[in-house]
């Protein structure tokens, strides 16, 4: 009867232990913002929901999506990545959720072909300082994305095909990682509209892709019908103010993206046909594909 005893107590204390441990864990989550242990199959970084929006849809678990435009549920503040004990917050937040695609999407004002065209005009020493902070963010993001590879998960960046930052040294290394896709997509074949002088039509803009998903890279590697002899189409150009607009993602490219997510966890083993849409829980390591 003692020896029973004994072994209730223990069992209790080791419940009372348990129980501290989960409720410590839980505080420290609260303090990053986030309120549960939760699957989160794809989050976004400088980006308000665009992706993440449709996950459910195709039986996918939401994360978080995080930018100015979206408040930190802790103080009610922006996501201002200019801060750096920001960027700290972020890193531990997608170390703590593990997601397992997180998209990226920094500012590419400053490494537009239309600022590199115009240099030596203007306030050159203003130039010089919003490129380094659009540097900046850039790295932060790349920082991202060599934890997403440490833990065997996946990450999507995306920029102008034109843009300047892809040939950043920083960048140049991520883009050598065997694993790396560096890819290009026209934004006409996921349905970009606009509506210019003449009437509404579809836009071109080029768009640039980087991802240690070979499933996501098919995905966003579709080009306009009119660079090869296939139906050709008018393109609305993004002029006058239309560029801000077109950070929208198109509903068909959320999807494409997130189809490439499932066929990706599928063919790792992370989750089957049957599981879309339930917690499958593995300990994932990476593998070559």
């Amino acid at each position: 009867m003692l020896s029973l005893m004994l072994l209730i107590g223990e069992s209790q204390s080791a419940e009372i232990a348990q129980s501290a441990e989960i409720e410590e864990l839980y505080n420290v989550l609260k303090q990053m913002g986030m309120t549960s242990l939760k699957r989160n199959d794809v989050s976004e970084i400088y980006s308000r929901p665009r992706v993440m929006a449709y996950a459910q849809k195709l039986g996918l678990a939401p994360g978080f999506a995080l930018d100015l435009c979206t408040a930190d549920p802790n103080d009610g503040t922006p996501w201002d990545f200019d801060v750096p004990a920001r960027r700290d917050k972020v890193l531990l937040r997608v170390q703590t959720e593990q997601p397992k695609l997180l998209i990226g999407s920094p500012m590419c004002t400053a490494f537009s072909l239309l600022q590199d065209l115009s240099k030596g005009k203007g306030n050159i020493e203003e130039k010089k300082r919003l490129l380094a902070r659009a540097t900046k963010h850039v790295h932060f993001c790349i920082t991202l994305y060599w934890e997403r590879f440490q833990n065997g998960r996946y990450f999507l960046h995306q920029h102008p095909d034109s843009a300047t930052s892809w040939q950043r040294p920083a960048m140049i290394q991520l883009l050598m990682h065997p694993d790396v896709i560096r890819t290009e997509g026209h934004m006409c074949t996921y349905g970009m509209k606009f509506k210019d002088a003449k009437e509404e039509g579809v836009v071109m803009k080029p768009t640039g892709w980087a991802t240690n998903s070979p499933y996501i890279a098919e995905q966003v590697s579709v080009l306009s019908s009119n660079r090869w002899r296939g139906t050709k189409h008018r393109h609305v150009h993004l002029i006058s103010g239309r560029a801000k607009a077109a950070e929208v993602y198109p509903p068909a490219l959320c999807t494409a993206i997130l189809k490439g997510l499932r066929r990706q966890s599928i063919a790792d083993g992370l989750m089957c046909p049957k599981d879309i849409g339930k917690s499958v829980v593995r300990n994932p390591t990476y593998q070559k594909i």
